[in-house]
């Protein structure tokens, strides 16, 4: 009953965030998408991936040539492996444009949530699956919101017995 309570909250927060970012192409604060990501790091921290919350809320704090040595760091924890490797990634993404820093930070807290490749394969599909739906509108650019609500969809929805059951 919790994991099907906590789904319902990250799809609802989700889908809020992506409304606002189809209509006004940004969430209404800051706040929005850094208190879901503190939850998440302080739930990833709980179930004993410490390393994988360090590593993703150090790297916004780090020089950026720093950022993808200190994620290796957690190449010790086989279970911050994902999230820590991703974050720097998704961070240079936002600094160089191609995503917004609240695309950033959502895309950092669904990983800590679910550290594994189903999740990073969701991302996939779902940033590709809404690119090309706004591409076909005639839009040049797409919110990444709207791809992380349907990557969340795919891997929430593929785990039908469970919120972390699918390819875990």
């Amino acid at each position: 009953m919790a994991d099907a309570a906590a789904s319902v909250l990250i799809l609802l927060w989700l889908l809020a965030a992506a409304w606002h970012d189809v209509r006004r192409r940004a969430v209404p604060s800051p706040a929005w998408n850094a208190a879901p990501l503190l939850g998440a790091a302080l739930l990833s921290a709980a179930e004993g991936r410490a390393a994988a919350s360090a590593a993703v809320l150090l790297a916004p704090l780090l020089p950026r040539p720093i950022r993808p040595a200190a994620a290796l760091a957690a190449l010790a924890d086989a279970k911050a492996l994902i999230p820590a490797l991703a974050a720097p990634l998704f961070l240079e993404a936002w600094e160089r444009g191609w995503w917004g820093g609240a695309d950033a930070c959502a895309a950092m807290t669904l990983l800590l949530i679910f550290p594994d490749a189903a999740m990073l394969l969701s991302m996939a599909v779902g940033a590709a699956l809404a690119l090309a739906a706004f591409r076909l509108r005639g839009e040049r650019r797409f919110p990444g919101l709207v791809g992380l609500l349907l990557a969340a969809l795919l891997r929430i929805g593929a785990g039908l017995t469970g919120w972390r059951g699918w390819l875990s």
